[in-house]
């Protein structure tokens, strides 16, 4: 389902700042594609790299689609950016097509004893190439910044320069490590966590409690933070705890992944002002996962802040303006409603996914088949195939997205000693001989299968969840007979 947005309403909240400086106005900027170099932009002791990131292209080729970028020559009185993304994507195999985007920082593994950045060469305003030497960092950077971060404040506004179509969203990228160290390769870093916090979406793709949006199992809670309501996700194993299991690192820092955190906003699109990056980061250690865990320790360095477009299929055509991370406020706090002081209830429910089984590896008993994956093929959710010599469940239903890349979309399938290829549905258990359960308890953490009583009624729980409420979260629960 596609979903376009107003032109109107998105350049009022994009030119809420007014004209107090000179990058309150949406500059003309020209976009073209840049596949062979970063673009300089801001001063030069205090610049952003633009980079026209094509990570996902996967099997579209040349000609079956355009993104570019472009920078504008013009810095704000404070050092305000601006920049421009457009983009046109097929669906394609993969999910998320690229990130063009404005790096400011150290980003992990793009430490260079050369003047190239990641193999790429930075283009000045002027044409020439930047000599800095060693390179990997914006010049005049302030990380890294260990945490709890004193001040960081984002400066930023953006407006639609056509209505987007198809599925994306406009979003922060934030990278923490344990060490301040900027290493050389992306595996061997000390990355910890990846904190996203997006501005805009369109057609729903990562939003809140919606049909086709963020995964309603990552959800954990809402939260208020310097006056902003955020709908706070984290990547959870099967049993509610987050570990440093997120993506793929070699374990040169003792971990193989690192946690993935979302906060989005309970208004979108975001107005235009600065955001409280200091809050956001600092957040992180103060909760703890299911199993008791610190979220994040509370020394991390912050070393890099990303924002860019994920597009996943359609078009759209973009400016960002006004732009500036700073250590000090640096101009308007966005505006969001008044936060209700009641606990947020669970995300509403989404399409339920056949989850993928959590029983052991397939036994020898019997044989396990499936049809072979078909590139560009629409499954439905519950859809088995075989992919590279296992076989994988369709948790969402999709246009063919390769299974061991768009995860959200594709679990493992594991099957027992049957022969058969059937996925599993979540399945109410034998109810207990007497109509009696335990009163459910809030925030108590709850097993699948577990069986509650709430306001007179029996529940059971179709998966593990943090203790949502029954009667809200009926994606986690289901009414149970006697």
């Amino acid at each position: 389902m596609q979903r376009r947005f107003p032109l109107r309403s998105l350049l009022a909240a994009s030119l809420a700042l007014g004209a107090g400086a000179t990058l309150a106005q949406v500059p003309s900027i020209t976009a073209a594609p840049h596949t062979g170099e970063w673009l300089q932009v801001g001063n030069s002791n205090d610049a952003y790299w633009v980079i026209d990131n094509r990570w996902g292209q996967g099997g579209i080729q040349a000609g079956q689609f355009s993104q570019g970028v472009g920078v504008s020559p013009t810095v704000g009185a404070n050092g305000e950016v601006a920049f421009r993304m457009n983009w046109n994507w097929p669906q394609g195999t993969t999910e998320v097509k690229g990130y063009p985007a404005a790096l400011y920082g150290r980003k992990p593994g793009f430490a260079s004893t050369s003047n190239l950045v990641d193999g790429l060469p930075v283009k000045l305003a002027n044409g020439s190439t930047l000599q800095q030497s060693p390179s990997g960092f914006t010049p005049g950077n302030i990380f890294p910044l260990q945490l709890p971060l004193s001040s960081l404040k984002a400066k930023v506004a953006f407006q639609h320069n056509a209505t987007p179509s198809g599925q994306g969203q406009l979003t922060f990228d934030l990278w923490l490590q344990s060490n301040p160290k900027q290493d050389s390769g992306f595996l061997g870093s000390s990355v910890t966590h990846e904190i996203m916090i997006p501005l805009a979406n369109w057609g729903n793709y990562g939003a809140h409690a919606v049909n086709g949006g963020r995964n309603p199992g990552w959800y954990d809670h809402d939260a208020v933070i310097a006056g902003v309501r955020y709908h706070v996700y984290i990547t959870k194993d099967s049993d509610g705890c987050s570990r440093y299991s997120f993506g793929s690192l070699n374990g040169a820092y003792g971990k193989k992944g690192w946690k993935m955190i979302a906060f989005v906003p309970s208004q979108m699109p975001v107005a235009a002002g600065d955001i409280d990056l200091a809050a956001i980061v600092n957040y992180l250690s103060t909760r703890k996962d299911a199993c008791g865990t610190p979220w994040a320790l509370g020394n991390e360095y912050l070393v890099s802040a990303e924002l860019g477009i994920e597009p996943v299929v359609g078009s759209g055509d973009m400016t960002v303006y006004n732009y500036k991370i700073s250590r000090e406020s640096t101009g308007t706090t966005p505006t969001s409603p008044a936060p209700a002081p009641a606990p947020a209830p669970a995300p509403a429910p989404a399409p339920a996914p056949a989850p993928a089984p959590t029983s052991p590896p397939p036994s020898t008993g019997g044989s396990c088949s499936a049809a072979a994956w078909v590139n560009g093929k629409s499954y439905a959710a519950g859809s088995v195939v075989s992919y590279n010599g296992a076989l994988y469940v369709a948790k969402y239903a999709n246009p063919g997205y390769i299974p061991t890349v768009s995860t959200y979309y594709w679990s493992r399938y594991y099957c027992g000693g049957t022969g058969t290829t059937t996925p599993t549905t979540p399945t109410t258990p034998t109810p207990p001989a007497a109509c009696t359960a335990a009163t459910w308890v809030n925030g108590r953490y709850y097993t699948a299968g577990s069986v509650v009583s709430y306001n007179g009624k029996l529940y059971v729980a179709k998966y593990a969840n943090p203790g949502y409420i029954p009667t809200v979260s009926t994606y986690y629960w289901a009414p149970k007979a006697c």
